[in-house]
C-alpha cells in the first residue's frame, strides 16, 4: 500500500511521516506521542483522514498505518 505521489498536496511521496507531519490537508494538530497511545484527538484525526491508495480506491488513515506496521 504505497502510493507514489500524495493524493492530497502532490509531493513526490506519500509517507506515513508526510502524511503526519508534512501534508497541508493530512497534517496531525497534535504530538506523534498522541497518535502512539491514541488519544481521542488522534483517533478522530486518523478515522477522518482517507487516502486514495489506488485508482478509485480510498482508505482511512487508521488502516493505511496498520496496513503499513509503522508509523514512520
Amino acid at each position: 500500500l504505497y502510493h507514489a505521489q500524495c493524493d492530497k498536496c502532490g509531493a513526490d511521496e506519500q509517507t506515513i511521516h508526510h502524511l503526519i507531519t508534512e501534508c497541508p490537508h493530512t497534517q496531525f494538530d497534535g504530538y506523534l506521542k498522541d497518535i502512539h497511545i491514541l488519544t481521542s484527538q488522534a483517533e478522530e484525526w486518523l478515522r477522518e483522514t482517507t487516502l486514495r491508495i489506488e485508482t478509485d480506491c480510498y482508505m482511512s488513515l487508521n488502516f493505511y498505518i496498520y496496513a503499513m506496521c509503522k508509523f514512520i
